[in-house]
């Protein structure tokens, strides 16, 4: 588990960009990520590109609530990667089957 400290970016009243500070590496990093879309029910397509020197690293992870999300809720968010050309080449789906479901805390704001 990293731990770390995330905050929004305001640029021209976008909602869609954040950023975390991990506070657990060796050396603290800080990383943006982007929100591209989002439904806001069902998935959401995040990407980040992080710079490393001469070069970046460019990341994208799609989110969905349902552990096995319909083909319908995957084709719109593979829509999402294709509209910002965006490969699916190398992602790779998360075996969650011994995954716990945890409790929404006191405070999470969609209890």
């Amino acid at each position: 588990i990293l731990n770390g400290e995330i905050r929004s970016i305001p640029k021209g009243g976008a909602d869609s960009k954040l950023s975390v500070k991990y506070s657990t590496l060796p050396y603290p990093v800080e990383t943006s990520y982007t929100v591209l879309d989002t439904d806001y029910d069902n998935y959401s397509v995040v990407w980040s590109c992080s710079g490393l020197g001469l070069f970046n690293t460019q990341n994208a992870w799609v989110m969905t609530r349902e552990r096995n999300p319909s083909v319908s809720t995957l084709q719109m968010a593979y829509a999402v990667l294709d509209k910002y050309k965006i490969g699916r080449t190398f992602f790779v789906k998360t075996d969650q089957t011994d995954c716990q479901i945890a409790e929404p805390a006191d405070n999470a704001v969609d209890k």
